[in-house]
């Protein structure tokens, strides 16, 4: 072979050339542009956040819109008893927790019917006292037979039907 074949053509170096530095151009511009992408995506992903103070402006006029305002749940009371109410402690509407007291209501029925029963639980608690009394003396009549068995077992049967009351 000889020079003139081993050279290489001008015009296909400068072609060459040309291929090489627009191929370097290429990539150089393609990493520049994913760099700038990465960036630009970093900045991006970052949360935003608009605060803005509500502020009420004086319109000088009420909107008003035609409507019916129910509640969710409504709850009858009833009293437990019959009486009069003493005290409120609670408006209607008021926000209640469970168990908070509404009103104290005064009973003069159920308080005389109370007043009875304590009365009576006093009487019968008096009677079985007397009831024990009798039947111990009675008990004390059998043993020197003064008094019949029979009477001695009424006594003894008082006394504990009595007891039984008090309970």
């Amino acid at each position: 072979m000889s020079d003139s074949s081993r050279k290489m053509n001008p015009y296909l170096l400068g072609l060459f050339s040309i291929a090489v530095v627009l191929a370097a151009w290429g990539e150089i511009d393609r990493v520049i542009a994913r760099s700038s992408l990465a960036k630009e995506s970093a900045i991006d992903a970052l949360p935003t956040v608009v605060t803005v103070k509500p502020d009420r402006t004086d319109l000088g006029e009420e909107l008003v819109l035609p409507g019916t305002v129910q509640a969710f749940i409504e709850s009858p009371i009833y009293a437990r008893t019959n009486g009069y109410v003493k005290v409120w402690y609670t408006d209607i509407g008021s926000t209640l927790k469970k168990g908070e007291l509404l009103a104290e209501i005064e009973t003069p029925e159920v308080d005389q019917q109370l007043s009875q029963a304590i009365a009576d639980l006093a009487t019968a608690r008096a009677n079985e006292t007397l009831s024990q009394t009798t039947n111990v003396r009675w008990k004390e009549l059998l043993k020197t037979e003064s008094v019949s068995q029979q009477d001695a077992d009424e006594k003894a049967g008082d006394a504990a039907a009595k007891k039984a009351t008090t309970v």
